[in-house]
């Protein structure tokens, strides 16, 4: 009840911002498309990883193809997930594609049937909001030590059947999902082995399934968007 008082709250106001966001923009083939990658600090590493790279905050895309911005947070609770892209909305226009990555730090203040709902919800609420872009949810990555502690492996639990849930229950919405299932094969080169970030290694996998998974989020955004250009068209010519 609790959730659900506060989810009509606070859609009337993320409406209210909603309707202020600029949608006129120029036609999908004159610019390049604009791709948003939004996360907490587990972005953030994944970014001072890339920008060793050249030109690596691009992740390899052309700027006349797609022009990425990274928005990372330290903390990014769940709750404000959609709050923050309205911010942003607000700031530059709506994105084209948005790369949302967040979740892990609900594993422990919340059970996983809510976090789960949170964040299908509220992903499909993402893609309403913004009809004309590629919503794309970045799997959680379970932040496991080397040992496992016990407490550990139960959050690593609840973020791997999160993950699943998720991905199945959005299959068909026209949501993407990126699997990092690379990190967590035989290989513990991934994790470093006193703490639970990400080593070298671990941010480079975790950067290709990013890149990877906006390579085809950009197939979908730009054969969707050829084709209301070409309805627009023929509307125009038999009008």
């Amino acid at each position: 009840m609790e959730r659900s008082t506060q989810s009509c709250s606070a859609a009337a106001s993320l409406d209210q911002q909603h309707a202020t966001i600029p949608v006129s923009l120029p036609a999908p083939g004159l610019r390049p498309c604009s791709v948003w990658i939004l996360g907490n600090a587990f972005i953030t590493s994944v970014l001072r990883r890339a920008s060793k790279l050249p030109d690596g905050r691009q992740l390899g895309f052309p700027r006349s193809k797609a022009v990425i911005r990274w928005l990372e947070h330290k903390h990014l609770p769940w709750v404000d997930v959609i709050p923050t892209v309205l911010s942003y909305a607000n700031k530059y226009g709506p994105p084209d594609i948005l790369v949302v990555h967040a979740g892990e730090s609900d594993l422990i203040s919340k059970t996983t049937k809510i976090l789960t709902q949170y964040i299908q919800g509220d992903l499909l609420s993402l893609r309403s909001m913004f009809p004309g872009a590629v919503v794309v949810w970045s799997h959680m990555v379970c932040r496991r030590k080397t040992p496992a502690e016990n407490s550990q492996k139960k959050l690593d639990q609840a973020c791997i059947k999160i993950n699943n849930a998720v991905s199945m229950y959005l299959e068909g919405s026209g949501i993407m999902c990126i699997n990092h299932s690379r990190l967590f094969g035989e290989s513990s080169d991934f994790f470093g082995s006193t703490d639970d970030t990400l080593t070298a290694a671990g941010k480079d996998i975790c950067r290709i399934d990013i890149q990877e998974g906006i390579e085809k989020a950009l197939q979908l955004w730009q054969q969707s968007h050829a084709l209301v250009h070409s309805l627009m068209l023929l509307s125009n010519f038999y009008h």
